[in-house]
């Protein structure tokens, strides 16, 4: 249909109009870069905030979770906000001052950006749900200021590429045995940071993790060294008689095929969401072990030691002596202990622990 306005008043219009398309053509395109200066970036802070490494101490909890330091904070005006990267991929929530504040990564291990001030004990708490159900643990972080370096080049940019294990791996790496063996090689390992892995001759391998344990891996019929340093566990193959607490592994076992290798697990099998370790539970090829805390373990290991020692003496009616006749090595013959035997060195072992 063709205009009825004159000449110039339908070419002034046209004019109008291509302004106001204009204008909301500049409009929408400034939308993504509105507020650009006060929006986060990686690590918590604004885009005109300063990133440091510092050093941070995690203290609570089991002692068994650990998190990567040093590690990142931004600074902007007076405020601190770091980035807690966990040892464990688990966590799904931490707890600052009442705040709560949930992963920002998909994948890997649990990362967090929260507030902190330095050189102050922080108490926060972190959800796990490592175990058939969530469980909420208190620890303490403490961050040192002394420990400050400003950021630049490649760490502002998101430190080690791609496809590469992190350099934080020299900060736990241990590979002295403490009886003079020398590694024969290293495992390469390209996205791994918490593990690092040393072979020994004779087919052994030593397992260092970033949370500070060792464990010395000892073929079926390998000698264990001598002088092995007493910080390091052994773990003989075949290893057929695992019991299995965590239930956020089963899933790995069940994809290795390894679940006949497991005696035992923490989860019931109404609990259990893997198929084939469901299964196992379900025929009773795994059998349920329940889960104890360290304090429950060790007080009743405490018991067993006491009671152990201090009911010899309902074994004999009379006093210990010289055996005249036979000898057997029935437990419920002559192989017995002394009624008056002391259970103080095995006590004392295990109020150690």
């Amino acid at each position: 249909m063709r205009s009825i306005l004159p000449k110039g008043e339908s070419r002034k219009r046209r004019s109008i109009a291509v302004r106001a398309i204009a204008c909301v053509l500049v409009a929408l395109l400034a939308l993504p870069f509105a507020g650009c200066s006060a929006s986060p970036n990686a690590t918590g802070g604004t885009a005109g905030s300063q990133e440091y490494t510092v050093s941070v101490s995690l203290s609570g909890g089991s002692g068994r979770a650990s998190i990567a330091s040093p590690t990142t904070i931004a600074k902007d005006g007076d405020t601190y906000t770091a980035t807690i990267t966990w040892s464990s991929s688990n966590y799904d929530k931490m707890t600052v001052n009442g705040v709560d504040y949930a992963p920002v990564n998909d994948g890997g291990n649990s990362t967090f950006e929260i507030p902190v001030t330095l050189d102050e004990d922080i108490a926060v708490s972190a959800e796990t749900v490592a175990m058939s159900t969530p469980h909420t643990i208190d620890y303490t972080l403490h961050f040192d200021s002394s420990t400050m370096k400003e950021k630049s080049g490649d760490e502002a940019s998101g430190g080690s590429p791609a496809g590469t294990a992190s350099n934080a791996a020299a900060d736990f790496h241990n590979a002295d045995l403490g009886c003079g063996w020398k590694p024969t090689g290293t495992l390469q390992l390209e996205y791994a940071e918490h593990f690092t892995v040393d072979e020994y001759e004779g087919g052994l391998r030593l397992i260092c993790i970033s949370n500070g344990e060792r464990f010395l891996v000892v073929p079926q019929n390998a000698k264990v060294p001598d002088g092995l340093s007493s910080d390091i566990a052994v773990i003989r193959r075949p290893a057929d008689k695992v019991y299995l607490v965590s239930s956020a592994t089963m899933c790995l076992v069940d994809a290795l095929d390894a679940n006949d290798n497991i005696l035992m697990s923490g989860t019931k099998a109404d609990d259990c969401s893997v198929a084939g370790f469901k299964s196992a539970l379900e025929s009773g090829a795994i059998a349920y072990g329940g889960k104890y805390s360290r304090e429950t373990i060790l007080h009743w290991l405490k018991t067993f030691c006491r009671r152990f020692f201090q009911q010899q003496f309902k074994r004999s009616c009379i006093p210990d002596g010289p055996k005249v006749g036979s000898v057997t090595l029935s437990p419920r013959g002559d192989w017995r202990m002394p009624s008056d035997a002391s259970g103080s060195l095995w006590l004392a072992e295990a109020e150690a622990l």
